[in-house]
């Protein structure tokens, strides 16, 4: 978040509507900048590896078989506590798993449909909007707005998650807003009804592209809040890495796909 705010920042100082001879910094005064960044982070995963910070004071359950063997994670504090114990699953019916199975199922369509189209389509297709929407400089300021919103958009949509009581129900609204604001922003990109996207101007493309990347991190993060009311506490990190390899995929996949159809 703190790189993509500085990115923001300096392209908003660099003017980019000027040549690149005009230009007052290029592209190594960025990666300088975030050299700090780069060390703090590195020296933040130390100390929470170190110090443990944020771990769930609970047991772990492996399931062999049948039956689950609980690793105690504090001996101690879990034989000294009931409400713990009892907290603690002792057997995992098939009707849970199945339950778990379809939990994740629509975890991943979620994740997998917002990043091939917001990322992995999104990032090439808009050019072409702005292109159609401002013909006369092709698109590029309104693609410099575009991005420079692009990291508040994505800042506010991953808090607005945390907002809301985390349920399955909570996909439908935004989902529907976000297909149909998808839709009209693959129209737009596409030369569909270009004399209307003229007309609009660019505005109207950037607030398609806004509303595409509040709502898509938004869904990212409540799907992965659902995961800690949905999974036990052993499952969060495989679930979560499931989840992450499903965004990868898409946004690769989404990448290529989209830069086979241009060339």
């Amino acid at each position: 978040a703190a790189s993509g705010v500085l990115v923001a920042m300096l392209a908003f100082a660099q003017h980019p509507e000027l040549g690149e001879e005009d230009r007052l910094f290029g592209t190594s005064t960025y990666y300088l900048l975030c050299l700090p960044l780069v060390a703090f982070s590195l020296v933040a995963f130390w100390y929470i590896e170190r110090t443990k910070l944020g771990a769930l004071p609970v047991a772990a359950a492996i399931l062999e078989g049948p039956t689950a063997v609980l690793l105690e994670a504090d001996a101690d504090a879990s034989s000294s506590s009931p409400l713990l114990r009892a907290l603690l699953p002792s057997f995992k019916s098939a009707a849970e798993m199945r339950r778990q199975g379809g939990t994740a199922l629509i975890l991943m369509f979620v994740v997998f449909s917002q990043s091939i189209t917001c990322w992995g389509f999104g990032d090439s297709l808009v050019p072409y909007a702005c292109g159609n929407a401002e013909p006369g400089d092709n698109g590029k300021s309104c693609v410099f707005r575009a991005n420079f919103g692009t990291v508040f958009a994505t800042l506010l949509g991953s808090n607005a998650a945390a907002w809301v009581t985390p349920k399955m129900s909570g996909f439908i609204l935004p989902s529907s807003v976000y297909a149909v604001a998808f839709a009209a922003f693959a129209f737009a990109a596409y030369g569909v009804g270009d004399g209307r996207v003229h007309s609009l101007g660019e505005g109207y493309v950037v607030g398609l592209v806004l509303a595409i990347r509040t709502l898509a991190p938004y869904m990212r993060s409540l799907a992965q809040r659902l995961i800690q009311t949905h999974y036990e506490p052993s499952q969060f990190e495989g679930m979560n890495a499931v989840l992450l390899w499903t965004s990868v995929f898409a946004n690769v996949g989404g990448t290529l796909i989209v830069t086979f159809i241009l060339s």
